[in-house]
């Protein structure tokens, strides 16, 4: 796993889920602004959670079976907090979905901000 690019991909996420809370505060307001911080801060959890499944199957600590049911938990888990969040707790569903869009612009953005392989090893 490349350290630097995961590394990248958690900022790109925190700051994601801090402009698209912005984003939610001025077209929904108070109430999407707060639920668009819970769901941002969800993401950045949910990416944690990926990053240390990966690093452990990376290092040899779990086997193929024991991935599939760590990421079948971790899912679980996330649709369990979002349907809490959303129906039990009554969150803003707008800015609640909104936010939860942190983990893809993260995804997306952290590649681009993270300089080639190669580069890296030049620098070190």
């Amino acid at each position: 796993m490349n350290p630097q690019l995961t590394q990248r991909i958690s900022l790109a996420t925190a700051l994601s889920a801090a402009l698209l809370a912005l984003l939610a505060l001025a077209l929904w307001g108070p109430e999407a602004g707060i639920a668009a911080i819970l769901a941002g801060a969800l993401a950045a959890a949910n990416w944690g959670a990926i990053h240390w499944v990966c690093r452990r199957v990376a290092e040899g600590r779990f086997r193929r079976n024991g991935l599939m049911v760590a990421l079948a938990f971790k899912s679980g888990l996330l649709m369990l907090v979002c349907w809490l969040a959303i129906r039990r707790f009554g969150v803003d569903f707008n800015g609640f979905t909104l936010g939860m869009g942190a983990l893809v612009l993260g995804v997306l953005a952290g590649p681009a901000l993270t300089p080639p392989v190669a580069e890296i090893a030049e620098e070190s």
